[in-house]
């Protein structure tokens, strides 16, 4: 059972020195990938290699972007509620009744 745990472990330390984690990972992930049970498969390699092709591709694609600069959004600022609306026009209409009766 050791033997077979060493192999594994063996075989991963192999395929992630010739490939990328993220790569590895998206075709681990894959609907192929989940079907694979050993990393030893023949298929896992094509599979790998396929998931490299892509990812470069969209990689190549994101770089050749030029940065957008997206336009700064104001804060956003809570409307006032029902109530505080109506006690700011009651202290509004009471320091314009002290004003009238002040002159």
């Amino acid at each position: 059972m050791e033997k077979g745990i060493f192999q594994t472990i063996n075989l991963a330390n192999i395929i992630l020195k010739n490939h990328d984690t993220t790569v590895v990972y998206k075709a681990l992930r894959s609907k192929e990938g989940k079907k694979i049970f050993s990393l030893g498969a023949p298929w896992l390699k094509k599979l790998i290699i396929l998931e490299e092709k892509s990812f470069k591709e969209i990689s190549s694609l994101t770089e050749s972007k030029e940065a957008v600069e997206l336009p700064i959004r104001k804060t956003f600022q809570q409307s006032k509620s029902l109530i505080k609306r109506i006690k700011e026009l009651d202290n509004e209409w009471q320091s314009w009744k002290n004003l009238k009766r002040s002159r």
